[in-house]
């Protein structure tokens, strides 16, 4: 496969790159750096003689071939990052998955591909040429980084703007194609507070870092997911969490959670938007926003959760408001405050009680040519086995399930 990562600083000539045991050389590529600065930028020059990556297909297709791209995957290891990199390696794509932390904590994705299929490159969100070294061969990048939340090491601006601009830049400069960019259904830059001051800043710092990477990138492919849910998500399992539901079985949400609107989206059919994506050529510049096939009131949907957790407890079916809860105000502001990643704190309290707004004519994932999940028919696989004596009951084909929300088709 890819030969092993070289001197980003030098003249230099990829060979072995390999195919279902064919070998192909590339031609030169002359890179030179002043400095890895935002005043200097690298200079990158493709001989006129250096082929594209797809004119190195080999194989019939699947996942021990190679399909002709080379896909850098920024934050490959959320659900949906190592579901997108399955994804793409089944259908021959070669992926880099750059880490800043344990190699551990990535090994797992090396068996998403067949063998050199996947490779891991370490970098810094700060350091311009580490990110270089991670996209130089690609030619698309997908970044997925993004935080709910301060950081004693990040902050909202240093992750959701600074980096993505960062990524953005190299990306330009080091010739990549297709550039595909998470942001945030309801990227705003002035997001209404709701539960506190400032609002949520995880809106105001995602449209921020559309602008950053529009700027630095014009053709990147903007994706607006609203919340998504699935295994391992941040919707069902954010609900069901003892850190959510405090001292009690009860949850607290402002005002009862009436009058606020969300159109959760199948995280799978995320990932399937963008796999589309990246395999169509007449899309850049694109901004998708994703959603669901149904939009529930937010107390609809908790009660909804609530009816799959409750095995005879009266507290699962109680819902109060946190407006009136200081001891769940208190513990929330300790969260945020003291955690360095809280599970819940203020700032994906606001985004909870968000109304999701759509962009008047905005494209979706539909116009990507996504079968759309509902909510209903994923629920049960991750709330069933949450409940009370979930491993003694009725196994899951003979339960009998709650009515399903009061919904509004968003198509």
């Amino acid at each position: 496969m890819i030969s092993s990562m070289m001197n980003p600083l030098a003249r230099f000539s990829l060979v072995a790159f390999r195919g279902n045991g064919a070998i192909t050389s590339l031609s030169a590529v002359k890179i030179s750096k002043r400095n890895f600065s935002d005043k200097n930028e690298i200079e990158v020059s493709l001989t006129s003689d250096n082929p594209l990556t797809a004119t190195l297909k080999r194989g019939t297709g699947g996942r021990s071939s190679f399909n002709g791209n080379v896909v850098t995957v920024f934050g490959a290891t959320c659900p949906l990052g190592k579901v997108l990199v399955s994804n793409l390696t089944r259908r021959g794509t070669q992926v880099i998955i750059p880490y800043r932390g344990d190699p551990m904590e990535v090994r797992e994705l090396k068996v998403s591909g067949d063998l050199g299929q996947v490779m891991f490159v370490p970098f810094s969100l700060r350091d311009e040429e580490s990110l270089f070294r991670a996209v130089k061969y690609s030619n698309v990048v997908v970044n997925l980084i993004g935080t709910y939340s301060d950081t004693p090491s990040f902050t909202f601006n240093d992750t959701n703007v600074d980096g993505a601009r960062r990524i953005a830049k190299v990306s330009r400069l080091a010739g990549v194609k297709k550039l595909v960019h998470m942001s945030a259904l309801n990227a705003r830059p002035d997001p209404e507070p709701v539960c506190s001051k400032l609002g949520a800043q995880f809106f105001k710092t995602k449209y921020e870092g559309e602008l950053a990477v529009r700027n630095e990138f014009p053709d990147a492919i903007v994706f607006r997911p609203g919340w998504m849910f699935g295994i391992a998500d941040r919707l069902f399992n954010y609900y069901t969490a003892s850190a959510r539901r405090t001292f009690t079985k009860s949850i607290a949400l402002w005002g009862l959670g009436q009058d606020i609107y969300k159109e959760p989206v199948y995280f799978i059919d995320v990932v399937q938007g963008m796999v589309n994506s990246i395999f169509n050529e007449f899309n850049y510049g694109e901004t998708y926003e994703c959603v669901g096939p149904r939009r529930y009131e937010l107390k609809d949907m908790v009660r909804y959760f609530n009816d799959w957790l409750n095995m005879g407890e009266k507290d699962y079916k109680y819902v109060f408001d946190l407006k009136y809860s200081p001891i769940t105000r208190a513990v929330i502001t300790v969260q945020t405050l003291t955690l360095k990643k809280p599970f819940v704190c203020w700032g994906l309290v606001e985004i909870e009680h968000t109304t999701d707004k759509l962009t008047p004519g905005a494209k979706t994932l539909v116009d990507l040519g996504v079968d759309l999940t509902n909510l209903e028919s994923k629920a049960k696989y991750v709330l069933y086995p949450a409940r009370i004596g979930g491993w003694y009951d009725k196994p899951l084909h003979q339960i009998v399930e709650p009515l399903p929300p009061r919904y509004q088709p968003t198509y």
